[in-house]
């Protein structure tokens, strides 16, 4: 099986669950950004790893962010794709 196939193969089950059950991190903007807000770097990544232990989904999104391997986000209490790009002090994209 390629890989588009297994995360595609991965993801049915996680939209599946979705219909049920919400993942505690819907809704917060961080968790699908690939920039980080200055000074909120480490707090917040503590407190999304928080909220992804605490999430009924954790184990079908660990399954389809290790075998899809998203380019950007937080998945499954772990950046993926790499560490988070600062977003400049106003906001924007850093000079």
């Amino acid at each position: 099986m390629d890989n588009r196939r297994r995360a595609h193969a991965a993801l049915a089950p996680l939209l599946a669950a979705m219909e049920t059950d919400r993942p505690a991190c819907e809704g917060d903007q961080r968790f699908i950004d690939d920039r980080i807000r200055q000074g909120g770097g480490l707090r917040d990544h503590i407190d999304m790893r928080q909220t992804c232990r605490s999430c009924p989904l954790l184990e079908l999104c660990q399954e389809f962010a290790t075998t899809a391997r998203p380019e950007a986000g937080f998945w499954a209490g772990k950046w993926r794709g790499g560490e988070p790009r600062p977003l400049s002090r106003n906001g924007g994209d850093p000079l």
